[in-house]
């Protein structure tokens, strides 16, 4: 806009969430690290260090003691990473946000596929 307006800001939301187990795996990854090398140095099972990674196992303050230890970051980076996560969960669940979908009677399609956000003015 040439006469000093400036355009609508639009705030993304993404329609997906990444667990902080993404970080860790592709911290193991950097390190060629496996579940079992990872899990003996901080004490973990290798079923616990499993469900952190898929999401399954919140972070709580002492997994994010251990995590800071071993792979770095700060107690208050992993603690912030599970909270972001958890509310998009919430987000994406949230029932309301899929006002404005339409019924579909074909092969399964994800929620993106069948709408925009309830927020996005232009879908």
């Amino acid at each position: 806009m040439s006469d000093g307006q400036t355009a609508p800001t639009r705030t993304w939301t993404p329609n997906w969430a990444s667990p902080p187990g993404d970080t860790i795996a592709d911290l193991l990854d950097e390190r060629r690290w496996t579940q079992a090398d990872f899990a003996a140095r901080t004490g973990f099972t290798v079923q616990h260090l499993n469900d952190l990674i898929t999401g399954h196992a919140p972070i709580t303050a002492e997994t994010a003691a251990g995590l800071d230890r071993v792979l770095g970051g700060t107690v208050e980076f992993w603690l912030t990473r599970e909270e972001q996560y958890r509310a998009a969960l919430g987000r994406l669940n949230d029932p309301s946000r899929l006002r404005g979908c339409v019924q579909y009677a074909g092969p399964p399609l994800t929620t993106q596929d069948l709408c925009a956000p309830v927020d996005d003015p232009d879908n």
